[in-house]
């Protein structure tokens, strides 16, 4: 997962700098769902980068097709 690392001013240490969010599930009322099946496989991930100003999105929703 991409991630931007930084120098701690402080201790001198790289510590990350970017922040992971792992959604699951959305709130709504027109009946829209964020995975059309339940699955392992499914996975949405926000990864914010405050210093780059960048959200990346990971989404993946298991169709099966058997």
């Amino acid at each position: 997962m991409p991630r931007s690392v930084q120098k701690s001013k402080t201790s001198g240490k790289v510590e990350t700098a970017s922040t992971v969010y792992e959604i699951s599930a959305v709130e709504n009322d027109g009946g829209w769902r964020l995975f059309p099946t339940e699955s392992r496989s499914n996975f949405c991930y926000v990864v914010v980068d405050p210093g780059r100003r960048v959200c990346r999105l990971l989404y993946h929703a298991h169709c099966p097709y058997w």
